[in-house]
């Protein structure tokens, strides 16, 4: 089992660090909601917010406003 962490750890180090991959035009909120094939009313729904709330949400990453922390 520890031979299995090991080479788990070995492959996902030699990945990009996610800080420099680089991110989506219209952000990755809106692209996971849009992979996910989700409506904005359905985001706001999830969220719990107002579907105005979340449209805002979704707009901040675009402009740095709202880092989207890992």
């Amino acid at each position: 089992m520890i031979a299995a962490y090991k080479q788990l750890d070995k492959r996902l180090g030699e990945l990009k660090p996610v800080s420099l991959a680089a991110s989506p035009a219209r952000g990755w909120k809106r692209a996971i909601r849009e992979a996910l094939g989700m409506t904005m009313g359905q985001f706001a729904l999830r969220l719990g917010v107002s579907k105005l709330r979340a449209v805002e949400l979704e707009r901040a990453k675009v402009d740095g406003s709202a880092p989207l922390k890992i």
